[in-house]
């Protein structure tokens, strides 16, 4: 194990991800217009704090496959299985409180124009089955991190960020600039 190799891949990680926001946000900006791209910050911003509804898992799946024997195969396995059901679990039923939060903020919080809010309350409908779907990738990289996998830890997320942040843009400079196309898109490329 080498702990600066391992500090470099999570610098790295950490790293392209925001250069690539900072090179897209103007990009963004002149095609889909701040109100827009403020309902996709807010996007951005609840699905990384959906690691929240996770309860642990995750942390708890890094730690104990970690002390796990390298031969215990079985044992890994009912763990890995119980914490990504129980995450599942977990995401349906936290959807089910986050969807109204979402709405109230996305939709009542925030000052916007008519037809966004319009384009807003149709998008947050999007947000109700991405937990179940998100949460469980959080005790798959716990599996990961407590095999010192790093490297492969920090190129998924690495390549979720960059693609989370261009595959919408993308979208948008095609001329989909609409909340109902980017919203499905941003949660489909995580």
């Amino acid at each position: 194990m080498s702990l600066g190799r391992h500090t470099l891949f999570n610098l790295a990680g950490a790293g392209v991800p925001i250069l690539t926001g900072l090179a897209t946000v103007p990009v963004y900006l002149r095609h889909i217009g701040p109100e827009r791209y403020g309902v996709l910050a807010v996007v951005w911003a609840l699905i990384g704090y959906f690691s929240f509804f996770d309860a642990g898992f995750g942390r708890a799946t890094t730690q104990r496959m970690s002390k796990i024997a390298e031969d215990a195969e079985q044992e890994r396995s009912r763990l890995l299985w119980t914490a990504l059901l129980a995450t599942l679990a977990l995401g349906v039923a936290a959807s089910a409180v986050l969807l109204p939060v979402a709405r109230a903020l996305l939709a009542d919080r925030i000052s916007m124009d008519s037809e966004t809010r319009e384009e807003v309350a149709g998008a947050v409908l999007w947000m109700l089955p991405a937990l179940p779907i998100l949460l469980p990738t959080t005790v798959l990289q716990g599996a990961l991190q407590a095999r010192l996998r790093f490297l492969e830890v920090n190129a998924i997320q690495t390549f979720g960020a960059v693609v989370g942040q261009t595959l919408p843009l993308i979208v948008a400079v095609s001329g989909h600039v609409a909340l109902s196309a980017l919203v499905p898109t941003v949660l489909l490329s995580r």
